[in-house]
């Protein structure tokens, strides 16, 4: 469960609520959004049509529409999660950000979401296109930039998991996290647990554990299905079959953000692995196949 996962689990955050995107623009970023009707995820391919086509696909993107299905869309946001350095994105970034405006015939903000300020100094760069007096530059943060509040965040799951990341080294981490497991508790149990495990994922040092120990002990664990479960598990496992059941999870999570159906019959194939290397095989498969079925060849 390494970064790949992590990078699939903030884009997974974005599919799942698709206002979120605007919502940070709107709030934290000083971006006009128009209101809109609905927003919908769009596709993500900005495949160059070239002799030698290179298939290019950007992480997410979601269209805000009009009340009027006859007018174009409102407003088009490209999400990017970078989370390491990349010389390439440079060349890439205006790239979609053309595609997508192109296709759309909207207005379109590409947004990078990183962990750390000094990547995002880095990613803050302007871009030269060469076009004189026209530096291109990507809209940049951070969650511990966002710094989203309780007060914000409300009991929107998506707002509390990104107000947990932007607080870990907080003194009020404790209090962010017990709010977003209340919040966790009020969702259906399989899209809380998948947000559960994200976020231990994402977190590191004493606030990784602060998270772990709630799940095992918080009284919350009598009260729903969703913690109920996470109680039985730590419970009935081992460490080992902890730790084979944590790689499972990974693979249905990366599956699903990159929207693969996924049968009952391989879900419960996956599920009762508990071949930590065989794991680690569809795990790495999970992120690049196009069809479940590969994931088995």
């Amino acid at each position: 469960m390494g970064n790949t996962l992590e990078h699939e689990f903030l884009i997974y955050l974005f599919r799942n609520n698709t206002d979120l995107a605007a919502i940070l623009l709107r709030r934290y970023l000083g971006v006009a959004i128009p209101d809109y009707a609905v927003a919908i995820a769009a596709s993500e391919d900005a495949t160059e049509v070239v002799p030698d086509p290179q298939v290019r696909k950007c992480d997410f993107v979601v269209i805000y529409l009009h009340e009027r299905a006859d007018r174009p869309p409102v407003w088009a946001v490209i999400v990017e999660v970078q989370r390491g350095m990349d010389k390439d994105k440079p060349w890439v970034w205006p790239l979609y950000h053309a595609r997508i405006r192109h296709w759309h015939r909207c207005p379109t903000t590409l947004l990078v979401i990183t962990p750390s300020e000094a990547l995002a100094r880095a990613f803050r760069t302007p871009i030269d296109t060469g076009q004189p007096e026209s530096a291109w530059r990507p809209l940049v943060t951070t969650p511990r930039e966002l710094m989203i509040g309780l007060s914000d965040a409300g009991v929107v799951p998506e707002m509390l998991i990104l107000a947990t990341l932007a607080h870990i080294s907080e003194p009020d981490f404790e209090t962010v996290s017990e709010a977003l497991l209340t919040a966790l508790g009020a969702i259906d149990a399989q899209r809380a647990r998948e947000y559960a495990d994200g976020v231990l994922d994402m977190l590191t040092g004493p606030a990784k554990e602060i998270w772990r120990k709630k799940m095992a002990t918080s009284v919350y664990r009598y009260q729903s299905d969703f913690a109920k479960g996470y109680y039985a598990d730590g419970e009935a496992a081992g460490e080992a079959v902890g730790e084979a059941r944590g790689e499972a999870r990974a693979v249905l999570l990366l599956l699903k953000s990159r929207q693969l159906q996924v049968s009952d019959e391989v879900r419960q194939r996956i599920e009762s692995c508990t071949d930590r290397d065989q794991l680690d095989e569809w795990v790495q498969r999970s992120a690049t196949v196009a069809d479940v079925s590969q994931l088995f060849a």
